[in-house]
């Protein structure tokens, strides 16, 4: 039987087909798109299909199957992994380099998108657990002796890790006192970062933060509110500043932003944005874009299809970082976007090998210990698998 690997997706105007094996994208029609289920049912069993309508599409895709434009993963063959797993074995504590915990399962924002507000079935939502401090302690401890990375990263995750600031502040001294050199990353939405903890932040210079933002202020405070439904933005800004002001060289080379949308047509504005707003100002690395999760999701769907009813249709970023480039302009977040988005589209033809692809190597440079106290490969994974304590 013939496997294929694909994914379709539309624009306001076309539809297209990735295959993940060719690592082309086409152009096709609107009734590839809505059938493509039942055409690539047909053709992974080498039927035609009964529906009349959809021969004309079957031929099409065969013909590009056949020229070998797009490609099929050869079942027949024994899959091979894209690294040496006696390397891998042999070198798994030299590369071992990054924890992340989970320090809080709590948060004190609702955003409407959130992947633990309940909406995603495979995920955990909100409540109170904080992890223990002696679990902490002991992660620490099992990763400094096994890790023999000089480079080691720790990342505190929640929730909202500033609602157990007690861990983060104990775990953070018992980690600089075994090596100082440590750096330490923490995502939060910004909120809780008032004068006390902005002070606290200022004098460990091994800390760094990745602090969030829902896309614009209008567009934050309609998606990122309180418990008790309030806007955000405002807070989370006069926090940021008044660490800009008793701080600015940690301001400038400790924060990091990361910008959550829904769709490119968001990017423009958002540029517009960080090269205006004095929050930005003096700040050493461009953002993070990061897309929220839609897929097999109807409610988070329907909450994109709502605020991309707000936008121009006409806005066309691909063709602005076409613009862009011929002009020079490389300093800026569409261009940012679709350099990372063209080279990860770029893989080459895999032939009659089966390669077993992805991110990361399991466990090869990064564990995950949510607050349970459990691993995980990563954050990334789903909360119903565990793999142990």
């Amino acid at each position: 039987m013939k496997k294929f690997k694909y994914t379709v997706f539309s624009t306001n105007d076309n539809y297209y087909l990735y295959d993940g094996v060719s690592g082309n994208i086409f152009n096709i029609k609107d009734s590839i798109h809505n059938n493509h289920k039942e055409l690539f049912e047909c053709l992974e069993n080498e039927n035609i299909p009964t529906n009349e309508n959809l021969i004309s599409d079957y031929k099409e895709i065969l013909e590009a199957v056949k020229i070998e434009t797009m490609g099929k993963i050869n079942t027949s063959s024994p899959c091979e992994y894209w690294f040496n797993i006696d390397d891998y074995k042999a070198n798994f504590n030299k590369e071992l380099k990054h924890l992340m915990i989970g320090i809080t399962e709590k948060c004190n924002l609702r955003c409407k998108y959130c992947i633990y507000g309940g909406s995603y079935n495979t995920e955990r939502t909100h409540n109170e657990l904080n992890i223990k401090l002696e679990t902490l302690k002991e992660s620490i401890d099992i990763f400094f002796t096994t890790s023999k990375s000089d480079k080691k990263v720790i990342n505190l995750y929640g929730g909202e890790p500033f609602v157990n600031f007690k861990g983060i502040s104990y775990i953070v001294d018992y980690i600089n006192k075994i090596d100082s050199n440590t750096q330490i990353y923490i995502t939060t939405n910004g909120v809780l970062l008032k004068k006390d903890i902005m002070k606290w932040f200022s004098t460990n210079k091994n800390v760094h933060l990745f602090v969030s933002f829902a896309g614009i202020p209008s567009m934050h405070d309609e998606l990122r509110l309180t418990v008790g439904g309030k806007p955000t933005y405002e807070v989370i800004k006069k926090n940021l500043l008044y660490l800009k002001d008793i701080d600015p060289t940690s301001y400038s080379t400790r924060i990091n932003f990361i910008f959550n949308i829904f769709d490119e047509i968001q990017l423009p504005e958002l540029q517009d944005y960080w090269a205006k707003d004095e929050l930005f100002e003096h700040v050493d690395r461009m953002p993070e874009v990061t897309f929220i999760d839609c897929f097999d999701n109807d409610y988070i769907y329907g909450l994109r299809e709502e605020i991309l009813k707000k936008y121009d249709k006409r806005i066309n970023p691909l063709l602005m970082y076409i613009e862009l480039l011929k002009n020079g302009e490389h300093d800026n977040l569409i261009v940012k976007h679709y350099d990372e988005k063209l080279l990860r589209v770029h893989r080459s033809y895999t032939g009659n090998r089966n390669i077993l692809t992805g991110v990361c190597r399991p466990f090869a440079s990064k564990i995950f210990i949510d607050a349970n106290g459990k691993l995980n490969l990563c954050e990334n994974f789903t909360y119903g698998d565990k793999l142990g304590t």
